[in-house]
């Protein structure tokens, strides 16, 4: 699916555009960074590599899918935590996007 519609075969160009256009630079996140969700998309750079996706949970399971614009790094990435809810989780799809973004 990131790739029809990162190709724009999904997506007219207009919105396809609008799926990587990020709010204003003074238009913060609730942590005082940056805002870092487009219209459609989540945007996060690991090791000066920007990545677009989503991540989406619910008790018991935690996904992401991030890949660049021109499809050379992508992930997909389901979990399913057998212990209660404590954060870990978003440190894993953290690390796990660490690993995939190192140069080797």
């Amino acid at each position: 699916m990131l790739v029809g519609l990162f190709s724009g075969e999904l997506l007219q160009p207009e919105l396809l555009r609008l799926m990587f256009t990020l709010p204003p630079a003074d238009v913060r996140m609730l942590d005082g960074s940056p805002a870092r969700y487009s219209s459609g998309l989540q945007q996060a750079t690991v090791n000066g590599i920007m990545l677009w996706g989503k991540t989406g949970e619910t008790y018991g399971y935690k996904n992401a899918a991030f890949s660049t614009r021109d499809q050379k790094r992508r992930f997909v990435l389901a979990h399913h935590p057998t212990s209660p809810r404590n954060g870990e989780e978003t440190q894993m799809v953290a690390r796990v996007a660490d690993l995939l973004t190192r140069n080797p």
